[in-house]
């Protein structure tokens, strides 16, 4: 956090070339793949241990599910008003570089990704609750 203000100062030299650099590293190393791959293999284990129509597990799923769908909703508008105040950080005369543009670009992503994976979810928790 520290350095994600530090970058704003308009008059820091060669800021622009650290932000750059810092988006470079970020880029190779966020997981963004793999989180999108975890959350396939939770949606594919999920469908699998319902199809099996066990009422006890069925249970531990509606369970899992509804305290997924309540924690999820509150994070997601939390982070929208995140994103909504990326929109006009920094403020004048601070300077916007790469690496807040990048910021904001993976908080809107993980937004999207995770809107999507509550929106299973609920569908998910709809199917089993009426079977």
């Amino acid at each position: 956090m520290d350095l994600y203000l530090t970058l704003t100062f308009p008059d820091l030299p060669e800021a622009d070339d650290v932000s750059d650099d810092l988006v470079k590293f970020m880029e190779l190393r966020y997981p963004s793949e793999q989180i999108t791959s975890v959350i396939e293999v939770a949606k594919a284990s999920c469908e699998e241990a319902a199809s099996w129509k066990q009422p006890d597990i069925t249970e531990m799923i509606k369970r899992s599910l509804r305290k997924d769908i309540s924690t999820v909703g509150p994070m997601l508008q939390l982070m929208g008003k995140q994103v909504e105040d990326m929109k006009s950080f920094p403020p004048p005369p601070m300077k916007r570089r790469s690496i807040h543009n990048w910021i904001a670009k993976k908080t809107n992503d993980a937004i999207r990704i995770e809107t999507e994976f509550l929106e299973w979810r609920k569908d998910m928790l709809g199917r089993i609750s009426k079977a």
